[in-house]
């Protein structure tokens, strides 16, 4: 049967390489149109309604999986292979969630793309078929089980178990057992000895010595696990036996050329519903571990993220010069890391834009605003041939969000009540107060706040604060006995010598010298 393909890829070498494999190893699919861009993805699949789709996830103007939640909405027959340079865990769980029917990581190797669409034309011919008699064909069970065991991980990618995957679960599992879920991932960011057929086959393999069921599957970013064990077993030395497991299986990733893996064991369990949450709350702490922990010696990720995060809060605030110092750091970062390949530089900052704009779009920034400008910094880097000019595109994102922040700000505090800001100030100037904490307290904008100041005093933030600190000083070195470190300390400053040196510049004499000349003006009035 002859099925039609359109292959949706951002990079010609990638899409030249494509076309070979189809025409030379899978000539019943016929190649019905090819494009590099989300948006004339959407055009293509409306003309051509095909059968499969190899797609992509960053492409310029709409990638690949917001195109793909939008064409299954109208065709949902159409059959997506994902293929995406990155294994991240948020990833694949969106596209698999979306209805994808495998997430492949580039480089692509031919067998595992050759698998996978043969994988799907199986299960394109089979859906005609009715499910309940394949089932009742204990002769069949094992020509399926590689698609019940697909499919079951499957419902815990996407969080949703259906009756028919309960069957399937029936099928592969006795009802008597307990259950345990496992996720294995390699630290490396893209690991191909970790994702070989090899492993996987050594995997099932070696398990079979836990376990006399079993699912294993590779998502494309990890290795799903479900062992079926028995309850004596675990009831009498649960912990020996998860600390052997976890322990094998180390040693048959290290054996297998992974020196890195990070193996998460859930607790057993006896229901498919407790399985499930177990799953969730290993995923959960998969992608904690990958976000902040795993590749901190290796990678400086920890380092990113964070300053994506701050990045985020800056611009929140409307904090421009903050914001922009933050995405010089994130644009260095991942010069370091892509080694000035500006194609992996690319990539990697499309990522990273990827998390900005989420960040922004649930701290209600108006998701159309920076669904407009993220497509229009899409397209601008798409052709651009120098990092410092993607670098200034993507400092132009920037400063556009804090100017869209700053003016729904001065249209929503308008009426801002200056007296009692200002009055807050007087009571506490003494304090390590800054200007972003104010903003906060009064939910607007750093730079609407110093604007205000500004336009109400004649003067700005710092200067308004080093007056009230310096006048109080002079007061208390004219009615008190403190020294003067306690008087910097008290006015807010704990620095002896940056309170003499500011004292100096404002007042025109040190303090020591002004106390002094206010006892001798003292004395002279009193004579």
């Amino acid at each position: 049967m002859e099925y039609r393909i359109i292959i949706a890829e951002d990079e010609e070498i990638e899409r030249t390489a494509l076309r070979l494999i189809l025409h030379t190893r899978m000539p019943q699919l016929k190649i019905a149109a090819e494009t590099n861009n989300g948006v004339e993805l959407l055009e293509l699949c409306r003309k051509k309604v095909p059968d499969i789709v190899l797609l992509d996830i960053n492409m310029p103007g709409i990638n690949g999986l917001d195109a793909m939640e939008q064409i299954i909405q109208n065709y949902p027959d159409i059959h997506f292979i994902i293929l995406s340079a990155y294994a991240d865990f948020g990833y694949a769980q969106r596209a698999l969630k979306l209805g994808a029917d495998d997430y492949l990581t580039k480089p692509i190797k031919t067998d595992l793309l050759i698998a996978a669409l043969n994988r799907l034309m199986d299960k394109m011919q089979s859906a005609t078929q009715d499910t309940a008699e394949m089932f009742q064909m204990t002769k069949k069970v094992e020509l399926v089980q590689q698609q019940m065991e697909y499919n079951i991980m499957r419902a815990f990618l996407s969080g949703e178990i259906r009756e028919d995957i309960k069957v399937q679960f029936s099928i592969l599992f006795k009802s008597s057992s307990q259950y345990l879920c496992i996720l294995a991932k390699s630290q490396e960011a893209a690991d191909n000895k970790f994702h070989s057929l090899e492993i996987y086959k050594h995997l099932r393999e070696k398990l079979l010595l836990f376990s006399d069921s079993l699912i294993i599957q590779d998502t494309g970013v990890l290795h799903f696990m479900i062992l079926s064990v028995d309850p004596s077993k675990l009831t009498s030395n649960i912990y020996q036996y998860s600390y052997e497991l976890r322990t094998f299986l180390s040693a048959l990733y290290k054996k297998e050329g992974v020196i890195s893996t990070q193996i998460y064991i859930s607790r057993a369990v006896s229901t498919l519903e407790e399985l499930l949450g177990e799953y969730k709350s290993l995923s959960k702490k998969c992608i904690q571990y990958q976000r902040k922990n795993c590749t901190v010696h290796l990678s400086g990720f920890s380092r990113l993220f964070s300053s994506e995060e701050a990045l985020t809060d800056s611009i929140m605030r409307g904090n421009s010069s903050a914001s922009l110092k933050l995405a010089d750091d994130i644009c260095s970062i991942l010069k370091d890391k892509s080694s000035g390949d500006l194609k992996m530089f690319k990539e990697y900052l499309r990522d990273s834009f990827n998390m900005i704009q989420r960040r922004l779009s649930a701290k209600s920034v108006s998701p159309s605003y920076i669904q407009t400008m993220y497509e229009e910094f899409f397209f601008f880097i798409q052709d651009a041939g120098d990092m410092d000019v993607i670098k200034k595109g993507f400092q132009n994102f920037i400063i556009s969000c804090c100017e869209y922040v700053n003016l729904q700000t001065e249209e929503e505090h308008a009426d801002i009540d200056m007296k009692n800001l200002l009055q807050y100030i007087r009571q506490n100037y003494m304090k390590d107060i800054s200007l972003d904490q104010i903003a906060d307290k009064y939910k607007i904008s750093t730079s609407y706040l110093s604007k205000l100041i500004k336009n109400y005093l004649g003067k700005n933030y710092i200067d308004y604060i080093t007056d009230l600190r310096i006048q109080r000083a002079k007061e208390l070195l004219m009615d008190t006995n403190q020294t003067i470190q306690e008087i910097a300390s008290e006015v807010g400053y704990n620095s002896q010598t940056y309170f003499c040196k500011v004292f100096k510049k404002i007042v025109g004499v040190s303090a020591g010298e002004y106390k002094k000349w206010e006892e001798n003006e003292e004395m002279r009035n009193d004579s």
